[in-house]
């Protein structure tokens, strides 16, 4: 997770962007945690190993692509199984590629791009989204898709993509506070049963925790003053704050899973071709300006 703080506008509560169309669901905490692209050194040595695996069975690259073999469902085309909508991670844009949007069919087309490939996206039921390609579906799964003990053999993640912590929303005349700690005794909206609901009851056993189902609700009681701050995840809260001039999101508090792409392990000159993509979009600050632009600010 890079400390640099994110400036972005995004798809989220009853907010869209011109040309967005998305749904407006209950708080979730999404996924987070710590980049983990010093995978790509060793991708980079699985890509020369199969390639070097390819030349001594003869075999040819897959049309379209500059590499080994990748084992694509689609011959010169990376094909990508898509949940949505799960904004800001995806959208429903009519007029997008495929009627998608959001943060990953921009990291998709990168990473395409960047193997010389064509980017096909399908849209899928939100059902086991992460198996799709071990079945032979497509090539890759997104969806702001977490990494799960459940997903066992039969998906590998990519290397993280994007952090998506519990931060803490307040209004912006709100200087005093600086953070969770400065809420104790005030009174803190979360989603009931959430990681947010345990973290600030942990963290603040002295204040009022609102327990509500309402995301848009928790908002509207942080602007009439029933609530002094809403805990959820950065890319719920955070596309509120970049579009609302009243509203700031002013830290971190709880840390989570990784973002990443689902691959075929038994692909594995696949999985390690994304990742470096993933490593190179990292290096030249592309990874930087999709966070700033969908996962909402973070200061």
């Amino acid at each position: 997770m890079r400390p640099r703080l994110p400036r972005t506008h995004g798809t989220s509560i009853g907010i869209l962007r011109p040309g967005d169309a998305g749904t407006v669901g209950p708080m979730r905490d999404r996924p987070t945690g710590r980049r983990r692209l010093a995978r790509s050194t060793a991708g980079v040595a699985a890509v020369l190993v199969a390639l070097l695996a390819a030349g001594c069975r003869g075999g040819d690259p897959d049309p379209g692509s500059t590499g080994p073999v990748l084992g694509l469902v689609e011959p010169g085309a990376l094909t990508a199984c898509v949940s949505a909508p799960h904004p800001p991670f995806t959208t429903l844009d009519p007029a997008a590629a495929a009627g998608l949007g959001g943060l990953d069919p921009e990291l998709l087309r990168e990473v395409a791009a960047g193997l010389g490939l064509e980017l096909q996206l399908r849209r899928v039921p939100d059902v086991r989204t992460w198996e799709r390609p071990a079945l032979g579906q497509c090539d890759l799964a997104a969806g702001g898709l977490s990494a799960d003990p459940s997903w066992g053999d039969r998906a590998e993640p990519s290397a993280a993509y994007a952090s998506n912590p519990l931060v803490l929303l307040v209004s912006a005349d709100a200087e005093e506070v600086d953070g969770l700690d400065d809420l104790e005794g005030g009174t803190v909206a979360v989603q009931a049963g959430s990681a947010a609901d345990a973290a600030v009851r942990s963290r603040l056993p002295a204040a009022d925790v609102a327990s509500l189902a309402d995301p848009v609700a928790a908002v509207a009681d942080l602007r009439s003053g029933a609530v002094d701050g809403v805990v959820a995840d950065r890319a719920l809260l955070g596309p509120i704050a970049a579009v609302a001039a009243d509203l700031v999101v002013i830290g971190t508090v709880a840390d989570g899973d990784d973002v990443v792409l689902a691959l075929d392990p038994a692909r594995p000159a696949l999985v390690a071709a994304v990742d470096e993509q993933l490593g190179r979009l990292a290096d030249d600050g592309t990874l930087d300006g999709l966070d700033d632009r969908w996962l909402g600010p973070l200061g």
